[in-house]
């Protein structure tokens, strides 16, 4: 059995973590066009750059089932 603060601690780490990526995941299509100038990407760069926290959170699942 896991100690109750360490498993409440995990919990908050992985909430906060998930709320802040979903929290940039939601600026990115309010700040595109300024995105894509100040960065200079085409249409395919940009929707890999929005890809990438999706891409986190796969990989991101398999390493918190060994925690």
């Amino acid at each position: 059995m896991q100690d109750k603060k360490t498993v409440n601690f995990v919990f908050f780490v992985i909430l906060m973590l998930n709320l802040l990526s979903n929290i940039d995941h939601g600026t990115l299509p309010a700040g595109s066009v300024d995105i894509k100038t100040d960065l200079d990407l085409n249409n395919l760069l940009y929707g890999l750059l929005g890809s990438v926290v999706f891409i986190g959170l796969t990989f991101g699942k398999f390493l918190a089932n060994f925690v």
